[in-house]
């Protein structure tokens, strides 16, 4: 009885923040807001990837998003990955870890953002340390339509730079019920669609489904997540 009844609690906690729950998930485009002051946000999912006839599972993707100031964002990103090949697993490893930063410049009508992730070298398969930096930005087509725009470079050792770009336009279908079309890729390596649907359980809690493909190289996913706010109590005295 304890137990369901500490269940219970947790739930209504987490139904009490009025904020809008913004995530940085199912698509590829980086949301240009922050998490609420001082609010812990975690974004977790699992991803199947198919490559030239080879299946690659992300799992324990979390993204973790705690924001200490105004307009500043924390995060840190971890990941387990399987890959497979004619139906047998062949590598399991975790991946690099990331740690980075996400300050908002402006609010209102267009909100504008710069992201940048330091990628530590601390998998177990490929450890290797690089970075990557994204212009964040977006606004409103009318009343029902959002459109959310990235561009950004990543750097690995010994690798060349890579520019990559994002353009998601999101609408929602209900209350409860969003959806999202979304062209992304690297220039000059991938060009691709993707889209999905959010459902909001709780201003606190959302699931999300997913699915991208490419009209011009052999690559598909399909994800299923879910993100969720611990937004800050004030303590009164």
């Amino acid at each position: 009885m304890r137990i369901l009844t500490g269940v219970a609690m947790v739930f209504f906690y987490l139904q009490l923040s009025a904020q809008e729950l913004i995530t940085d998930r199912p698509d590829q485009t980086e949301s240009a807001w922050t998490v609420p002051l001082k609010a812990l946000q975690i974004e977790s999912g699992v991803t199947l990837h198919r490559a030239d006839n080879k299946l690659t599972f992300q799992v324990l993707q979390n993204v973790w998003r705690y924001s200490p100031v105004s307009r500043l964002e924390v995060r840190l990103t971890s990941g387990l990955t399987i890959k497979a090949h004619e139906a047998r697993i062949t590598q399991t490893s975790f991946d690099n870890l990331e740690a980075g930063l996400k300050f908002q410049f402006t609010e209102g009508k267009v909100p504008l953002a710069l992201l940048s992730h330091l990628i530590l070298p601390t998998g177990t398969l490929d450890a290797q340390s690089g970075l990557f930096c994204k212009l964040l930005w977006s606004h409103h087509l009318g009343p029902y339509l959002n459109v959310g725009y990235n561009v950004g470079m990543e750097y690995a050792r010994d690798q060349p730079l890579k520019y990559n770009y994002s353009l998601s336009l999101s609408t929602s279908l209900t209350s409860h019920l969003g959806y999202y079309l979304e062209p992304f890729g690297t220039f000059g390596e991938l060009d691709a669609w993707d889209t999905g649907l959010t459902y909001l359980v709780t201003p606190n809690v959302q699931l999300d489904f997913s699915m991208g493909f490419s009209f011009s190289a052999a690559y598909n996913y399909y994800a299923f997540g879910c993100s969720w706010r611990i937004p800050h109590q004030p303590t009164h005295l």
